[in-house]
């Protein structure tokens, strides 16, 4: 996963609110976040501090009786500008389906922070890149069908050259690009 992904996920995180850092954490290891991302306690500070310096977040210290003070986080009017930028970000397309979904789905997540023209332009490259994909996927399978492979080995090829994945990521993409 590459870094704009975590810097959307912490960055939208906050859009629900001021958090401190261990809430932060548990919103992203919670419900559904933690099915496309992971991140380590101290990957989560070294990011909240650079966003501090860069004027991202803001931090404020509040007392807490018989602990040490707590630190809560609000995203500025800087961050949510970053927050945009990196949506319409396209992501870099690695070859591998899954992984390649997996950071689309992040941005996704986010969707409702974009206006319908920013979701559609960041939606059309990636939705090319797997209509391209199925389009390789049934030349092959065509190919290997007209060469007498059987109807049995013709399933296993089509199921990993993820045909069935595309088709469903292909419906999956053309559907957000129809949300109003």
């Amino acid at each position: 996963m590459w870094k704009n992904e975590i810097d959307i996920v912490i960055l939208g995180s906050m859009m629900n609110g001021p958090m401190h850092g261990y809430q932060l954490k548990q919103h992203i290891q919670g419900d559904y976040l933690k099915h496309f991302v992971s991140i380590s306690t101290g990957s989560l500070y070294t990011r909240l501090s650079k966003f501090e310096a860069d004027g991202l977040i803001e931090g404020k210290r509040e007392q807490q009786d018989k602990v040490p003070d707590k630190k809560v986080f609000s995203i500025t009017e800087a961050g949510k500008r970053r927050l945009v930028e990196l949506l319409v970000s396209p992501i870099t397309i690695s070859g591998v389906l899954l992984s390649d979904v997996n950071d689309f789905i992040i941005h996704a997540l986010f969707f409702d922070y974009l206006s319908k023209e920013q979701r559609i332009g960041f939606i059309i490259p990636f939705y090319g890149y797997v209509r391209d994909q199925l389009k390789h996927a049934d030349v092959t399978r065509d190919s290997f069908s007209s060469h007498g492979i059987t109807f049995k080995d013709l399933q296993v090829l089509t199921f990993g050259m993820g045909r069935d994945v595309l088709k469903d990521v292909a419906r999956y993409l053309k559907d957000l690009m129809e949300i109003p």
